[in-house]
């Protein structure tokens, strides 16, 4: 089999696996496939920012924690410190600074109290969370089951082109392959096309005689000079006998 007709055969292979594709994407099991996929991405995008909510209001919790232990302790050692004390204006200063210390504690405690409020809404957002989560995979595997159920024989033939495909890709040179893979991707597919008489058979604009010369030095495989498709040209015998 010849370069030019290898060429025609692959492309026929790809328009086949582009109308397979077609098909696939028309599914309604594949549409309701990909828009639960994507209601998963969102809800695993909302399960993160749930997390790094949960997080802030532990950190916080902790610090507030960690400061309420600590200015218990001022009042502890102000008491231990107050228990001598005979003048009247070191009792005053004293009594000053644990009204300031008790305004402190309560402050912290209103704090603590509204902080662990919210973390336990956020761990129950959380919760709720990882169960629509955990149902909304199970909804996607068996979508995805059933999609590849109803396109089994899709996918079949998709296999026996694509193996097909394969084979007839080793037989072109490797040069000409990525020259082709760029004008198909140019072309929706259509990147080959044959000379049928004066005319290429996809852009049909008639070629010049100096043009049909240059071409017929071109050997088999050439460029159409209006479209830069790849032209297959027709042997010279079968040229003979056409004429």
């Amino acid at each position: 089999m010849s370069v030019g007709t290898t060429l025609l055969n692959l492309q026929e292979l790809d328009l086949a696996l582009m109308r397979n594709q077609e098909a696939l994407d028309g599914m309604p099991e594949v549409r309701e496939l990909a828009r639960k996929r994507q209601q998963y991405r969102t809800l695993k995008l909302e399960a993160q920012r749930l997390l790094g909510v949960r997080k802030d209001v532990e950190i916080d919790l902790a610090d507030l924690t960690a400061q309420r232990a600590q200015t218990e302790s001022m009042v502890e050692a102000a008491q231990v410190q107050a228990a001598g004390l005979t003048d009247y204006r070191a009792v005053r200063d004293f009594e000053n600074e644990l009204s300031g210390l008790a305004k402190r504690l309560d402050k912290l405690s209103f704090a603590i109290e509204k902080r662990t409020a919210e973390l336990d809404e956020a761990r129950a957002q959380e919760t709720r969370m990882t169960k629509a989560l955990a149902k909304l995979e199970a909804s996607v595997r068996a979508e995805a089951d059933r999609t590849r159920a109803k396109a089994g024989d899709l996918l079949a033939e998709r296999e026996k082109l694509n193996a097909r495909r394969a084979d007839l890709v080793h037989e072109i040179p490797m040069d000409l392959f990525t020259r082709y893979e760029a004008v198909a991707k140019r072309f929706k597919g259509m990147a080959v096309e044959r000379l049928v008489g004066n005319k290429p058979s996809a852009c049909r604009v008639a070629l010049q005689p100096s043009q049909m010369g240059d071409l017929k030095h071109a050997g088999e495989v050439a460029e159409c000079p209006y479209c830069h498709r790849i032209l297959i040209r027709p042997d010279d015998a079968a040229e003979e006998a056409q004429a």
